[in-house]
């Protein structure tokens, strides 16, 4: 009957509309976007160098200062230090140190780099992270004492040009430096210095000085002990 088509067709119209508004109220809902729920953490990567011989509980202090800072974090082992002598300790296994240091930490690299040039220079290893990570401004990690003779560094102007410095505090004494380049952009860390020496610990070991993972590794090879 007519009635009976008529009521057909309300209800196809009923379920229609009904099935339009729940897909309007679906798309129309505002999406969680999981990026802002992270922190601000800018764009930014931090060169953290040095001879890590041991891997100790300072440096592990320095990455927990970075964290906060720095989106990548590439820590580097020197291989061919053009201002200190070239550390005792065979290259790979300081590298492995750090790899099992800092394993816990996904923002973390590890890079051999410099094995690949003799002396290695700062400006050398800025460079060719430019190139890695290009458009990224890049930030070289240095402690106070290496602060106070960065003006002799390698063409320290360009080196200026191409990075800022993060300092962090070796010991509670202030480090100033007059004779850096007006480019020189500077930030010292702000937390108390880790009063703890990669010297004093090859001297004296102690497997509580360092990561678990770095002392089992150490015992596991015969190192220091």
């Amino acid at each position: 009957s007519k009635a009976s088509l008529r009521f057909v067709l309300y209800l196809q119209l009923v379920v229609t509309l009904g099935f339009k508004n729940h897909t309007k109220n679906i798309f129309s809902r505002p999406q969680t976007r999981v990026r802002a729920l992270m922190p601000g953490i800018p764009d930014a990567l931090a060169l953290f160098g040095g001879q890590f011989d041991p891997f100790h509980w300072g440096h592990a202090h320095v990455i927990q200062q970075l964290l906060p800072r720095f989106r990548h974090i590439v820590v580097l082992p020197s291989a061919h230090p053009p201002h200190r002598a070239a550390s005792e300790t065979p290259f790979h296994h300081r590298f492995a140190m750090v790899q099992h240091a800092t394993a816990q930490w996904s923002a973390v690299t590890v890079s051999d780099y410099d094995t690949q040039h003799t002396p290695s220079f700062a400006l050398h290893t800025v460079r060719h992270f430019h190139a890695q990570y290009p458009g990224i401004p890049i930030t070289l990690v240095i402690g106070s004492d290496q602060y106070a003779v960065l003006h002799t560094w390698h063409h320290i102007d360009t080196l200026c040009d191409l990075a800022q410095f993060f300092v962090v505090p070796r010991d509670t004494q202030p480090r100033t430096n007059p004779h850096l380049p007006a480019a020189a952009h500077i930030t010292h860390c702000t937390a108390p210095p880790y009063p703890l020496s990669a010297t004093e610990l090859r001297a004296d070991w102690q497997a509580t000085l360092v990561p678990p993972s770095v002392a089992d590794y150490c015992q596991a090879h015969g190192l220091y002990a």
